[in-house]
């Protein structure tokens, strides 16, 4: 049997969660990241995948935030889409 540790699990899901984005042309969100993930999302190179990504947490400047990953056709006005 094959296990994977805390940091592969979540780049797997990050990758599965940016790829459902881009082949259903939604937009997809991770659980609250701290920084160290945070660090290990912005290391991925999504966007060209097609996808966009966006990170909050609710108020400005807050350590744990949500990844949001926009398919990269959809525009919303007034979002700044961050590239990692």
């Amino acid at each position: 049997m094959i296990f994977m540790d805390k940091d592969e699990f979540l780049l797997k899901r990050i990758r599965e969660l940016a790829n459902l984005s881009y082949q259903r042309d939604i937009v997809t969100f991770t659980d609250f990241l701290n920084l160290n993930e945070q660090n290990m999302l912005a290391s991925l190179k999504l966007h060209q995948m097609g996808v966009e990504v966006k990170l909050f947490g609710g108020y400005e400047h807050a350590e744990r935030q949500m990844a949001a990953f926009f398919p990269g056709g959809l525009v919303f006005p007034g979002i700044i889409l961050l590239t990692a």
